[in-house]
């Protein structure tokens, strides 16, 4: 919540000449209102990849391991069974789960790694507007990546 509070700062900041200082008849409206809306369709931008990635990664990884059982019930084997027989088989059903578990831990913790340094790296100045508002308005919303650091696919 902090990495995004310091981005609505930082918009709220971008706010305040539009709120103590200009009026509608300012010479440079066109462009306060220009970096306004080029400052909320970047944050808009984060906020949906950082969205979706959690989405998609980190909650698909987390519904993955509660479904994770530890212990094979229900299995047909062909004949009955020792003890040995059942242990060795739940020793090595356990041994998948934690594969599992582990892989899907790693890809959660791998991209809530990347959402904290993407959301640490993101500045609504990273880069210059666009010159006209249809093509900022495409340009954002075919852009993947507004920061060196994307958020893994």
């Amino acid at each position: 919540l902090q990495l995004a509070h310091e981005h609505l700062d930082s918009l709220y900041r971008k706010l305040q000449p539009g709120v103590h200082t200009l009026t509608w008849g300012s010479m440079n409206l066109d462009a306060y209102l220009h970096r306004i809306r080029y400052s909320v369709a970047s944050l808009s931008d984060l906020c949906e990849r950082v969205g979706r990635a959690a989405d998609e990664k980190v909650d698909g990884n987390m519904r993955t391991v509660r479904g994770a059982r530890l212990l094979e019930v229900g299995v047909p084997l062909p004949r009955s069974f020792t003890v040995d027989d059942f242990v060795r088989t739940q020793r090595d059903h356990v041994a998948r789960q934690v594969r599992v578990v582990a892989r899907c831990s790693g890809e959660a913790e791998e991209t809530l790694q990347a959402i904290v340094t993407q959301m640490r790296l993101f500045t609504m100045e990273s880069r210059s507007p666009p010159t006209d508002h249809a093509h900022h308005t495409h340009h954002m919303r075919g852009s993947r990546a507004l920061t060196a650091a994307p958020l893994p696919s």
